[in-house]
């Protein structure tokens, strides 16, 4: 990746900036990773041992099958405490219930399902003092259902359907045979970002979207949560690059390739969707994806109060509630003067994830 600074606001969300400072370092890194690759192009061919070849993919394989029976073991606990809930009601508290969801995902990490364990710790933060506890429980825990069901047919799913299955479980696919796979050119504009820390891990999600193709592509970033991370890309930004898409239904997350020098965004004003065109936007991600979380999205519109106190942008056909940062919240609404706005982020059924907003044809995160 490019090599440079990367500052983040309150609430984790990735604050934009001028990329002028990173180009050196960034340049000299891609320059040297050109250098790299033609090295390797120009290297003579060499045979490989077919012995050796042999015995890592035997070894490849077995290490394969060890995965998959860990999960599938892993997958049955889970499924049978799934089931018991279902059957016995879900009357205890969250204490107890928060206690329990932990130490399944701590089984789901021994199991090698990491997906699943992230899914199951967000789960056990869900308090009953929140007032659609009993859906939003039993919506998870159904889909979690449904993602264990998928695995145990997994053999007589389609491929890409099946490549969505192993994603949501957390199994990876190595970045090099992803960029092995064609690649979608285009001007890509970093449209937003945010930061999620997990014990020791730092997630930082880039969202991009292409100006020619109206595609969306999703970065991911890792860092040790003690340390910042080092990239280029910022929102407020934009750069030519070749995206290659990970394999899946309904999947965005992308690795890059050829990128040329980030610069920043002006005179942009990309086509934005009202809520009832949000509304749809929504639900063919879930039909894409069953276990979709979030969806990106350019929604336009004007600022207004839901119930007195909670704010959403809206239009003539139906209001969204916003999920903002605390010291955002208020602030939106002086960016907008009153006037429509584009607001850029990610949209769940709890509303939409303010990440940036777009005014005078620039990107400012919040």
């Amino acid at each position: 990746m490019p090599s440079a600074c990367c500052t983040c606001g309150a609430g984790g969300e990735v604050a934009g900036g001028e990329p002028a400072a990173f180009a050196a370092e960034w340049l000299e890194g891609r320059v040297k990773r050109a250098r790299q690759k033609a090295a390797r192009q120009e290297a003579p061919d060499r045979p490989d041992d077919p012995a050796r070849a042999a015995a890592s993919a035997k070894s490849a394989a077995s290490r394969a099958r060890t995965r998959e029976r860990r999960i599938t073991d892993g997958l049955a606990d889970l499924d049978r405490w799934l089931t018991d809930q279902l059957r016995e009601g879900l009357a205890s508290g969250s204490a107890q219930r928060s206690k329990q969801l932990t130490s399944f995902a701590s089984r789901m990490v021994d199991a090698q399902a990491p997906g699943v364990a992230r899914r199951l710790t967000a789960l056990s933060r869900l308090s009953d003092s929140s007032p659609d506890w009993p859906e939003r429980l039993v919506d998870e825990l159904g889909l979690l259902h449904l993602l264990i069901r998928a695995w145990n047919r997994r053999n007589q799913l389609p491929d890409d359907l099946m490549a969505t299955v192993r994603s949501h479980l957390g199994l990876t696919m190595r970045t090099e045979d992803v960029l092995a796979s064609p690649g979608v050119g285009d001007t890509w504009v970093v449209v937003a970002g945010r930061d999620s820390v997990e014990g020791r891990l730092t997630e930082r999600r880039l969202w991009l979207y292409g100006t020619t193709t109206r595609r969306w592509g999703l970065v991911l970033l890792f860092a040790p949560a003690s340390s910042g991370f080092s990239t280029a890309l910022v929102p407020g930004t934009r750069l030519d690059a070749v995206a290659h898409f990970y394999p899946g239904r309904g999947q965005v997350r992308v690795a890059l390739s050829d990128e040329q020098l980030p610069q920043p965004v002006t005179g942009w004003e990309p086509d934005a969707v009202g809520t009832a065109a949000a509304r749809e936007i929504w639900k063919r991600a879930v039909a894409a994806d069953p276990w979709v979380e979030a969806t990106p999205i350019l929604v336009s519109g004007r600022f207004r109060l839901l119930d007195g106190d909670r704010l959403a942008i809206g239009d003539a056909d139906g209001a969204l509630p916003l999920i903002t940062p605390d010291d955002a919240r208020w602030g939106l609404p002086l960016l907008a003067d009153g006037d429509e706005t584009v607001v850029a982020g990610e949209l769940s059924p709890e509303g939409l994830r303010a990440l940036s907003v777009l005014t005078a044809g620039e990107v400012r995160a919040l």
